[in-house]
């Protein structure tokens, strides 16, 4: 059985397509076979503060939510946990596709150490997690603002580029949000690690792709909901 190709589609014919890697310069697209499907979701935070307490149940219920109000994807949150199995096999179940953030933050000192314990834990997950095939995206943290080298160092060349090391099956991104996107590193075309060296694509107020907040923040040349250039009052 062959299963479905799923890819990040950030071009149009309008675009550079003679540029085989990075990101395009127009809105992101999700694709499945090649074909555009629209995407309807959710935040998926720790539902307990104590985790010890919830129940198998608890994630089946809240999954089972999440399709009856007509949502297809959930984005794993950065700030929380990896969950257990049962969470995963409901959302394959169920046909939930996964944005999964690697459990980093970049507020209060919670960004990542280079080192031998979290390059262990980074392969660990995504070897854990591999077989899922609700897992469409692999973004590196939550809202690890790139502002200077440091963060690059920390995120693209060491957690990025480990996590495409470990699975180029599936797409990877610098973050949630991203604001520009990949310079090189991924497929043009679908978005996944294409072997080269990751590398961001550093500031173009022209065209930022993703933020998070309200969409008049950001600004793309394809979706009228995200680049109004004044305030709406």
């Amino acid at each position: 059985m062959q299963l479905p190709s799923f890819g990040l589609w950030i071009t149009s014919d309008n675009d550079d397509n003679n540029k085989e890697e990075g990101s395009g310069n127009f809105g992101m697209y999700f694709k499945i076979n090649g074909a555009v499907i629209y995407m309807r979701g959710a935040n998926f935070i720790p539902i307990d503060q104590l985790e010890g307490r919830i129940i198998e149940e608890s994630y089946r219920i809240l999954l089972k939510s999440s399709i009856d109000a007509n949502m297809n994807v959930l984005r794993m949150w950065g700030g929380g946990i990896y969950y257990p199995s049962i969470f995963y096999d409901t959302c394959d179940e169920l046909g939930i596709l996964i944005y999964h953030d690697l459990m980093h933050v970049s507020q209060e000192n919670h960004d990542p150490t280079i080192s031998i314990d979290t390059e262990i834990e980074i392969r660990n997950v995504i070897r854990d997690l591999y077989s899922y095939t609700c897992i469409v995206l692999w973004s590196g943290c939550n809202e690890c603002y790139y502002d200077d080298n440091e963060k690059d160092n920390v995120y693209i060349d060491f957690v990025l580029s480990i996590a495409s090391a470990e699975d180029n099956t599936r797409i990877i991104w610098p973050g949630s949000p991203s604001y520009y996107g990949w310079e090189n590193g991924v497929h043009r075309s679908n978005g996944k690690p294409n072997g080269n060296k990751l590398k961001r694509r550093r500031n173009n107020d022209n065209n930022i792709l993703e933020v998070h907040g309200p969409y008049m923040h950001g600004s793309s040349d394809t979706f009228m909901t995200v680049i109004l250039r004044e305030p709406v009052v």
